[in-house]
């Protein structure tokens, strides 16, 4: 299977089991100020992501891609096609899941991720500004400033409060997008190729720093 199939396998399976029928789905999504991307993240009642390893892939990445994870992610799974299964298995941290994807497409459960608490600050990363303030303003903290302000301001609530409202606003985030595509729907699609562009130049830019270990300064004409 490819990466592809195997994330809507994984989509299939979770959207059946009855404790996640209320589960978010985010393909893709970047974490930690766009240093990683996560190939799926599933919200309910706790934050998950898992990290797809297709036939195809391979398995240089992983440990710094879990080591990120592991720092944003209440749970974490790898999913590895057979013929990764055995390289990962010994391999991976002891709170780590893992899931065999099959040629026949099948996904087997080989290990069950153990949850961690996740510190505020990283939580809070989930959040843009707006919502900052509005967690801010909900509690009756100071909510001014830029970012780097608030997520101090942020930091002085509690840690279950801080969880509550981030797994809440990602519940709500595709249902808050939907609803600026529809009020405004050339301005959605410009600000999402505009980040579609911006992502996939800093993909190939860091691509490119973890190839050659540096990149090249390009000369400009100054008049």
């Amino acid at each position: 299977m490819t990466e592809s199939e195997i994330r809507d396998r994984i989509v299939e399976r979770l959207s059946i089991q009855k404790e996640s029928q209320d589960t978010v789905f985010f393909r893709e999504m970047f974490i930690s100020n766009f240093a990683r991307r996560a190939d799926l993240v599933a919200v309910n009642a706790k934050l998950a992501a898992f990290e797809i390893k297709s036939a195809r892939d391979s398995l240089e990445r992983l440990p710094g891609q879990l080591s990120v994870y592991a720092n944003h992610f209440e749970q974490v799974t790898v999913v590895v096609a057979t013929k990764h299964l055995l390289q990962v298995m010994g391999r991976l941290p002891r709170r780590v899941g893992l899931w065999e994807a099959t040629a026949s497409g099948d996904l087997n459960e080989h290990r069950s991720a153990r949850s961690r608490r996740v510190i505020k600050s990283n939580l809070l990363t989930f959040l843009p500004v707006d919502e900052l303030r509005q967690l801010l303003r909900r509690h009756d903290q100071c909510s001014t400033g830029d970012r780097g302000s608030l997520i101090c301001h942020a930091n002085k609530l509690d840690h279950e409060t801080i969880r509550i409202y981030v797994l809440e606003f990602m519940r709500r985030r595709t249902a808050r997008l939907e609803s600026k595509r529809k009020t405004n729907p050339l301005q959605v699609h410009g600000q999402e190729r505009v980040t579609q562009s911006m992502e996939s130049n800093l993909q190939r830019f860091l691509l490119q720093a973890q190839t050659t270990g540096s990149t090249t300064a390009t000369p400009r004409r100054l008049s």
